[in-house]
């Protein structure tokens, strides 16, 4: 009888074991687990049904509905959205501008539209074309693995400014 109950448990041992370690591969192979938190966010707001985003190390390549472009001119490797931006509004990099927050605080909010910038502490975009509710098409400078990117993110958690407004960064 010891050797059943103790054969029983060795089976349910391997069986557990097994199926355990599959699905903690499954899971680290889930298109989710290479998000960054804010990917993941956007993605769960848009409902999680479309695909995940796959990431590219070559420019120009797709990316979920949007295109890795290049590094904007004139920025660090790293830590170069405000840089990024800097250089699609006014042409070139403005140091003032290196820090997300400081676009919040040198320009007036705005409505989200064409040629307005999202930005929040951490992080500012561009925003080449609103599509309505949360949702715009943006170049995107260090949009996760220091790629920059040109694809649709929602704006939520973003206060969208114009740079051209009446208040004007230090040039």
């Amino acid at each position: 009888m010891k050797i059943k109950i103790m054969a029983a448990l060795m089976a349910v041992a391997v069986i557990t074991v097994a199926t355990s370690s599959a699905d903690a591969q499954a899971y680290r192979d889930t298109p989710l687990n290479t998000m960054t938190p804010q990917e993941r966010m956007d993605y769960y707001a848009q409902g999680g049904q479309e695909r995940a985003p796959v990431y590219s190390r070559r420019v120009g390549r797709s990316y979920e509905g949007g295109q890795i472009v290049a590094h904007p001119a004139g920025c660090p490797r790293r830590l170069f959205c405000g840089c990024g931006v800097s250089v699609k509004v006014f042409g070139r990099p403005i140091k003032d501008l290196f820090l997300a927050a400081n676009w919040a605080r040198k320009f007036p909010r705005a409505a989200p539209g064409s040629g307005m910038v999202a930005a929040r502490s951490g992080h500012v975009m561009y925003i080449i074309s609103y599509l309505g509710g949360n949702m715009a098409q943006v170049y995107d400078p260090n949009s996760g693995g220091h790629k920059t990117r040109i694809h649709t993110r929602s704006l939520a958690g973003y206060r969208v400014v114009n740079p051209h407004g009446a208040r004007v960064a230090s040039r």
